[in-house]
Formats: structure tokens, sequence, C-alpha cells
């Protein structure tokens, strides 16, 4: 059986079993030779077997370590390319915390410039506005005891030659005239004195003063105006009652000139340190779209800006015009 073995089946262990038993067998029968030569083939094919499975065990070793080694350079390499992406990241993150300071420290200067330039510009409004006051402080000066002395002088002249010529004081119609123009014309010098610098604030409330102003307003024109007062205090601040006061002649000359109006609402309200004006008029009304804001409107927004204040108005062709004007008197008292 063993002679007819393929040779490439000789290193089956049943076969190499085979001779270690032949081997036994011959020597039980005392065939020491044929034992011997069994044995030695046996030991042959043994070795042989034990080596290719220990090349085996080694080439699987060897496989086993390469693909451990493979497996370190791959985590190596996955290591690297997360150290590198880190890195990308985090010069990324870096620049563009950079960049978001810059921006957030450009917009701060910004706003604080902004806020700046704001700040010169209502100084620069309220330095103008002061500048005005003492204007017409000084134009109304002039006029109460310049012109209106002179006309009080001339008033006083009429009236002495009246005395004297009584024949033409009572028969000449010009004289007559005369003494009427120079008293016309004396009490205007004298409302346009307190308009310019309305004294009427240091001898009544800001209400009074008012109702002064526009009965004033109503006597020279046909114009009905209805006034309504909530909450003002007495011990309002006088530069806010000067303020107010020239809004409000200010918004009414501006319905005498434009809004060809017969009646109109000036109300005022005074209510947890809100200031409020309301001035309606049943005129011609306007497209506010179409329609720039004239010089007194111009006016009375600069005003507002140097006191925080605001100014909404609505208004129709044919409808009339409503005028809102708001002061947080918290801010500017």
């Amino acid at each position: 059986a063993l002679s007819s073995i393929k040779e490439e089946q000789k290193g089956r262990k049943d076969v190499i079993n085979t001779y270690a038993l032949l081997s036994t067998i011959y020597s039980g029968l005392h065939q020491y030779d044929s034992a011997y030569i069994y044995l030695r083939q046996y030991y042959t094919l043994a070795d042989s077997i034990n080596v290719q499975e220990r090349n085996k065990a080694l080439d699987k070793l060897q496989q086993q370590f390469d693909v451990a080694r493979k497996d370190k350079q791959i985590l190596l390499s996955e290591a690297k390319v997360r150290n590198r992406n880190m890195w990308i990241v985090t010069f990324a993150g870096g620049i563009l915390l950079f960049g978001l300071t810059s921006l957030i420290l450009y917009i701060s200067y910004s706003k604080r410039i902004h806020i700046l330039n704001q700040q010169k510009e209502i100084d620069k409004l309220r330095a103008t506005m002061q500048g005005e006051e003492k204007e017409r402080a000084r134009i109304a000066q002039e006029l109460h005891d310049g012109i209106g002395s002179l006309l009080s002088a001339t008033a006083i002249h009429l009236n002495t030659f009246s005395h004297r010529h009584q024949e033409i004081a009572y028969n000449d119609p010009a004289f007559k005239q005369t003494e009427r123009l120079v008293a016309e014309i004396s009490n205007e010098v004298r409302h346009t004195a307190h308009n310019l610098m309305p004294h009427i604030l240091l001898e009544n409330n800001l209400p009074e003063a008012i109702k002064k102003f526009c009965s004033h307003i109503e006597k020279k024109q046909k114009l009905d105006i209805k006034l309504e007062f909530f909450g003002i205090p007495e011990d309002l601040n006088a530069e806010i009652q000067l303020f107010t006061y020239r809004i409000i002649q200010e918004l009414v000359q501006n319905i005498i000139k434009h809004a060809r109006a017969s009646e109109a609402i000036v109300q005022l309200d005074y209510n947890d340190n809100l200031l409020s004006l309301t001035v309606e008029d049943n005129g011609a009304g306007y497209d506010i779209q179409e329609t720039s804001a004239g010089m007194g409107r111009g006016n009375i927004r600069a005003r507002l800006e140097s006191k925080y204040g605001i100014l909404h108005v609505n208004s129709t062709i044919n409808q009339g015009t409503s005028e809102y004007i708001e002061l947080d008197y918290s801010k500017i008292k």
C-alpha cells in the first residue's frame, strides 16, 4: 500500500503514522533492519511535516505582523490627518475669531463715533437754539425799548397835539387815522416783542401763555382754535415751557400760512414724564409722500432732535393735517 502512495500524499499524517507502526511491527518480529528503515522514514517525514507546519506558523505570524504593521501605519496616518485637520480647524477658528473680534470692535467703534457725532449735532443744535433765543431777546428788547418807546412818545405827542388843536383832532380824518395807525403799530410791536421773547411765560404758566397767544391769533386771523390741557405741572422746566411754546407758535403759524383752515385743535398732555402735543386742523392737507418738509417743519424737527423728541405727521389732501410730538421729559429734565 505504501509503494502505491503518490509522492504528494506522503506528507499525510496517517501515512507518516503508518511508517511508525511498521517500524514497531518489524521491531517486534526482530527484523531490526526493516524496523530502522521505517523508523528513519518516519522521522524524515515527521520532520518535514514539522518544518511545513513551522513555516506555515511563521507565515501566519508574518501575515499577522504585516496586517498589524499596516493597521499601525493606517492609525498613524489617520492620527496625522486628525492632527492636521485639528491644526487647520484651530487656525481657521483663530482667523474667524480674530475676524469676529475685529468686526465687533469696528461696529462698537462705529457706534461710538456715530453717538459722538450725534451728540455733537445735538450740542450744535442746542447752541444754535440758545443763540436764536439770545438774538430774539435782543431784538425783542430793542423793539420794546427802542421802537416801542418811540411809538409811545409819538402817541403822547399826538394826544398833546389833539388837546391843543381840538378843531383839527375832531375834524381832520387823516389825524384820526394817524392816531389809529400809531396805536395799531404800537400793539403789533408789543405782540411781536412778546412772541420773540415771551415774557408772558414769566407771568403765566404754560397753558395760560398758550391761551393768550392763540387768543391773539384768533383776533387777527379767521381761525378758531380749541385748546385742551391735561396734567400740565406747575413746576414744568422753564426751558421746556419755552421750547413747547415755540413749537406751538411754529405749528399754528404753519396752519395760517399753508393749511387755509377754519378750525384747529391744540392738545397738550403730560403723563408719567411724557409730554405730548397734538395739533390738528381741517385745512387743505397734503400728500406726505410727495411734499417735502418746509422750512417750518424742518425747524421743528431740528428742535426736537436737540431734545430727543419725535414728530409724526398724518395728512390727507382736503382732509386736514394732524401732527403729533412727543418728548421724554426724563431725558431732558
